[in-house]
């Protein structure tokens, strides 16, 4: 456990598996071309997390798969664009997270995640709630989440004040 920065464009091209601590990108370039997984057994208490610094377009897959109810964090620090998909099963949390002031906006259809999504502080912005996967749970904690979540209203879970901003839909 402990960061790693990564502030400089590089043409690293593997694959990055984040098992322990944070992983800090100050810009999209410095994330070579490779995706990302985060990979662990159930019984671990750590929470890996990717933090993105820099406004960008963050073009990379994100894969889940055995970090249970602790999670892997997805953190933007300033407005960024995740136009890579993600993937985990049925037991794994992925939390997307940004500074109160910024937007993450999902830009890539993610049938693949099938978990529990969850959508921390400031907005999140999806043009359709595939962008989301077919997630089991959707924990909104002190978010805006903007866009159409019409079929998995039924799954959302308010765990602190949330704003979903909808358009015409209308959640029941």
């Amino acid at each position: 456990s402990g960061t790693l920065y990564l502030s400089q464009a590089n043409t690293y091209s593997g694959d990055s598996n984040i098992f322990e601590g944070v992983l800090v990108l100050s810009n999209a370039g410095s994330a070579g071309s490779g995706n990302f997984f985060s990979s662990q057994p159930l019984s671990t208490t750590i929470t890996p997390q990717l933090t993105i610094q820099g406004p960008s377009i963050f073009n990379r897959n994100v894969t889940v798969a055995g970090v249970g109810s602790n999670g892997f964090v997805i953190n933007a620090e300033q407005d960024t664009q995740i136009s890579g998909f993600f993937v985990g099963g049925i037991n794994d949390k992925l939390i997307l997270t940004t500074n109160s002031t910024k937007t993450m906006t999902l830009g890539a259809n993610s049938p693949g995640f099938v978990g529990i999504m969850q959508l921390n502080t400031g907005n999140i912005s999806i043009d359709t709630e595939s962008r989301l996967g077919d997630p089991t749970q959707v924990n909104l904690n002190g978010v805006t989440l903007t866009g159409n979540v019409s079929s998995i209203s039924k799954k959302l879970n308010v765990l602190s004040s949330s704003t979903i901003l909808t358009g015409n839909t209308v959640i029941s």
